[in-house]
């Protein structure tokens, strides 16, 4: 859980931050190339001027991000393909 924490200028390279609450953390001036937040929950996060090169953002929670000065065109976003995978029930 890193709900509200201060990971400003945080150098977090490759971390794996899959359905992690990032609720509210501050990540400015941030290195998240490469990081992995699938299903995370980064609403109301401060990702402004962060490096989000490669860094998958596969069905994240995102309402009330800060992206000011970010990358975010360079990260990976939700593959609708998998999404519907990830979805799939089966018939009982």
């Amino acid at each position: 859980v890193l709900k509200g924490c201060d990971l400003a200028k945080a150098d977090l390279e490759s971390s794996i931050l899959c359905r992690a609450n990032c609720v509210g953390a501050h990540f400015s001036h941030a290195n998240l190339t490469y990081c992995d937040f699938s299903h995370a929950d980064i609403s109301s996060a401060d990702m402004s001027f962060t490096d989000l090169s490669r860094t998958k953002l596969h069905q994240c929670r995102e309402e009330y991000t800060i992206w000011t000065g970010s990358n975010k065109e360079k990260a990976i976003l939700t593959d609708p393909e998998q999404a519907t995978a990830e979805q799939w029930q089966p018939i009982l």
